[in-house]
C-alpha cells in the first residue's frame, strides 16, 4: 500500500487490518460488497491472513476472478 503512494494512492484507498470493524466484516462475510480488488500475499511467511481465509472457506472469493500474479502476490477483481 505504501509503495503505491507514488502513483497517487492514499492509505485510505485501501481496506486493511487498521480499518477496524469494516475489515472484520469483509474478512468474516467475504470481500464482495466491500471492495472491488483483493491482493493476497501467497508466499512470504507462508502467506497472509487472507490466504488462510481462502483455505478455510473455499467460497471466500466467490464473485472475484484472479487477474494477475507475481512476486508472491495474487490480484483478484470483482466480477
Amino acid at each position: 500500500m505504501h509503495d503505491l503512494s507514488k502513483e497517487g494512492f492514499n492509505i485510505h484507498d485501501f481496506l486493511h487490518e487498521g480499518n477496524g470493524e469494516i475489515w472484520k466484516a469483509a474478512v468474516h462475510y467475504g470481500p464482495r460488497g466491500y471492495v472491488k480488488w483483493v491482493a493476497i500475499e501467497e508466499k512470504a511467511e507462508g502467506g497472509d491472513s487472507l490466504l488462510q481465509r481462502t483455505k478455510d472457506d473455499p467460497h471466500f472469493l466467490d464473485g472475484f476472478e484472479r487477474v494477475a500474479e507475481g512476486g508472491g502476490v495474487a490480484l483478484y477483481r470483482a466480477e
